[in-house]
């Protein structure tokens, strides 16, 4: 037991700054108690007595995420809705919309793959995890969560719709332009490819003005 904080409440300050891994090792193995855990932004949630060999399969499985994590664009733009994965922000019109954790990553992974449907199933064992003790519902509570802050209308949702019978996905037009802006500034390589055609741009133009000047001054010098 902590001294003065639960680990609940840690894991709740940490994700107020903080994307890093966490993963709960406690004596708690209620229900209830994992449901908080991971509702509080725990990426997983381990009770003992445990096995260290499944720990550490668990931990491995953390990084592979993260890792996909980081490969993914930063920033994803949608018209009026920017997300904003390095910093876990999202913006709609330029205002800051306040979201769980949970409710992060359900947009998140919507978003990741416009048009793409999940199936409730899918969302809660991506998200919560195979030993998540909740059922589906959980997934239809963030859902509402989610359009009762991003959407205009929540009734007719204009980003997170339904597929009737199947589950959700992300409706949204990529600004591929903004995108491709953002690589360029990233991209080291393409950055100095991009001052090489600069500079030569503008020493053909130089060199065009020179030639150009060059031959007005012998045009005159005929004409005397």
């Amino acid at each position: 037991m902590l001294p003065k904080l639960t680990g609940f409440e840690v894991c709740q300050q940490i994700r107020e700054f903080s994307t890093v891994p966490i993963i709960m090792l406690t004596a708690k193995g209620d229900d209830m108690d994992k449901i908080l855990g991971l509702e509080y932004g725990a990426d997983d949630y381990i009770t003992k007595p445990f096995n260290i060999l499944e720990v550490k399969a668990r931990i491995k499985a953390i990084m592979r995420r993260m890792q996909k994590r980081e490969a993914a664009p930063s920033v994803m733009v949608f018209e009026d809705l920017k997300i904003n994965e390095e910093y876990r922000r999202v913006l709609v019109k330029d205002r800051e919309i306040n979201l769980t954790s949970r409710e992060f990553e359900v947009l998140e992974l919507l978003a990741s793959a416009p048009g793409k449907v999940y199936s409730r199933e899918e969302l809660l064992k991506t998200i919560w995890g195979e030993d998540y003790p909740g059922d589906v519902r959980t997934v239809d509570v963030h859902v509402r969560r989610l359009r009762e802050k991003l959407e205009r209308n929540p009734s007719e949702p204009r980003y997170v719709r339904t597929k009737w019978g199947t589950g959700y996905y992300f409706s949204g037009i990529v600004c591929k332009m903004k995108r491709f802006w953002s690589f360029l500034v990233k991209s080291l390589r393409v950055r100095f490819f991009l001052i090489l055609f600069i500079t030569g741009l503008f020493s053909c133009m130089i060199m065009q003005s020179a030639i150009l000047t060059n031959y007005k001054d012998r045009a005159i010098e005929v004409k005397k």
